[in-house]
């Protein structure tokens, strides 16, 4: 089985392996921790079960692996085996390129509009609220590359920003890093 990777750009630990974003093959591949393959998933292209702009891959609460297209406008959930549990659209709120799971079947997705909007994993907008950080929206669109992560134990959402040369974070003030 060919193993190589052309130009992988994202990695995620999904159950007792690691799953890897290949850009070049446009293929999701499993990994057991050893770099044992287990599965591959996808190709590049625009139809079911084809991924051609892949901005974010994050596992939720369930042990699921969420797959952001953003040029597909499309979000695939594979399960820990590879295994497509489900794909749908992203609901219609502008371009959206980030993707947080919060658990309970739910994540935030983001994009350069200063709005949070709430989905679940069927595809429904159940929310969508402005940036907690209020001069979101006058970052320029390349400092506005942002991350969010979600922690359960305290009910809390971080948002971190590419500013400047460091990661920064919000909250109620930006504060850059060292670079």
């Amino acid at each position: 089985q060919d193993t190589l990777l052309f130009t992988p750009t994202m990695v995620a630990f999904l159950g007792d392996g690691v799953a890897v974003w290949d850009r070049d093959r446009g293929q999701v591949l499993g990994f057991e921790r050893d770099g044992t393959p287990r599965w591959r998933y996808g190709s590049k292209g625009s139809g079911p079960g084809e991924f051609a702009g892949v901005t974010q891959m994050a596992v939720d609460d369930q042990d699921r692996l969420w797959i952001l297209d953003a040029d597909n406008v499309r979000i695939s959930i594979l399960d820990e085996n590879g295994r497509l549990v489900r794909a749908f659209p992203i609901p219609n709120v502008g371009y959206s390129d980030r993707l947080a799971p919060l658990g309970d079947g739910r994540a935030l997705l983001m994009g350069m509009e200063p709005v949070v909007h709430t989905i679940d994993d069927q595809g429904a907008l159940l929310s969508s609220t402005p940036h907690p950080y209020g001069g979101y929206a006058a970052l320029n669109p390349l400092s506005a590359y942002n991350r969010a992560l979600y922690d359960a134990e305290s009910d809390s959402t971080v948002f971190f920003f590419y500013y400047g040369g460091g990661f920064a974070r919000t909250d109620d003030a930006l504060t850059q890093t060292a670079a």
